[in-house]
């Protein structure tokens, strides 16, 4: 599959959980959280690193345009907070 099919279809599926776009009302509001979770579902799909997975981002404009990215995350940011949200 296409990451732009993935994109989509991710994005549909976190609308439908009801997953908050961020996790405080106090948030800087430069990521939401939908983007770090697609970020890190193309990580656990390549099986890369988060560090291997910024610089495939820097590398695709069209992965930016596809998440809506701003600027490229900290290679920390996304496993962050992937402690912060609650275990299923």
């Amino acid at each position: 599959m296409e990451l732009s099919t993935l994109f989509r279809c991710g994005t549909t599926a976190l609308k439908r959980m009801n997953v908050p776009r961020y996790s405080s009302k106090y948030s800087k509001k430069v990521f939401t959280v939908h983007q770090h979770l697609l970020v890190h579902f193309v990580r656990e799909l390549e099986k890369r690193t988060y560090r291997g997975l910024i610089y495939r981002l820097e590398d695709s404009k069209a992965v930016d345009n596809l998440l809506g990215l701003k600027r490229i995350p900290h290679f920390t940011t996304p496993q962050k907070l992937l402690k912060r949200v609650p275990k299923a």
